[in-house]
């Protein structure tokens, strides 16, 4: 039996990383929070659980966080309404790929749920996927192992025989915790040696997948 694949959706299949930079912008001005990029970095992979918890570790008030993710939200689903959804180079190749081999893939989103389906509908990503996970279906998101353990049991395989493809330094810790094999497809933050360590794989892109599977 071939290994499972798990993907994680924004910034690997979607170029919507980038959405959410602009997103975090806007909500970050609307609550006067000057925030550096380094801020910006590391709430990449999380749900908004964590996301407002690693706000207030910023020293902002509750008020003001529950304010900024609304403002994110609002903003991210505005631009994703003006602009539509962009595809990583080699996407819905990979994805077709991998079918055509019988590998079995699922998809591991911090994103909730909701907004996971939807997305995956506008783009007729769905097809591909037996199993789906969003952020709002762990308690606790990457880089915790949760949501890969609660995917991969889903999947009916063990974590030791599942790839993770990641992007973000959070969903790589994630899948390591979860006993995954990694593969990086490095997007707005490229590994560090710590990073690269916990991979398999660094692919330049996903047609990558193609050559090595």
């Amino acid at each position: 039996m071939k290994n499972t694949i798990i993907f994680d959706m924004d910034g690997v299949l979607f170029d919507t990383e980038k959405i959410s930079w602009r997103a975090a912008k806007r909500a970050a001005a609307a609550i006067g929070f000057d925030m550096t990029e380094a801020q910006q970095a590391s709430f990449i992979g999380m749900n908004m659980r964590d996301y407002k918890k690693k706000l207030m570790d910023y020293q902002i008030c509750e008020t003001a966080a529950d304010e900024y993710i609304r403002v994110f939200d609002e903003q991210s689903q505005v631009i994703i309404d003006t602009e539509g959804i962009p595809l990583k180079p080699g996407a819905r190749e990979s994805l077709e790929y991998l079918l055509s081999k019988d590998y079995p893939l699922a998809l591991a989103s911090s994103t909730k749920r909701e907004r996971v389906e939807e997305n995956l509908r506008r783009t007729d990503f769905r097809k591909y996927f037996g199993v789906v996970f969003g952020g709002d279906n762990v308690r606790h998101s990457k880089p915790a192992p949760d949501i890969y353990l609660s995917a991969c049991e889903a999947a009916g395989v063990k974590s030791e025989d599942a790839f993770a493809v990641e992007d973000s330094f959070n969903g790589i810790r994630s899948a390591h915790a979860a006993g995954m094999r990694c593969i990086m497809v490095p997007d707005i933050i490229q590994p560090t040696d710590e990073i690269r360590g916990m991979c398999e794989f660094v692919f330049r892109d996903l047609f990558e997948i193609e050559k090595n599977f």
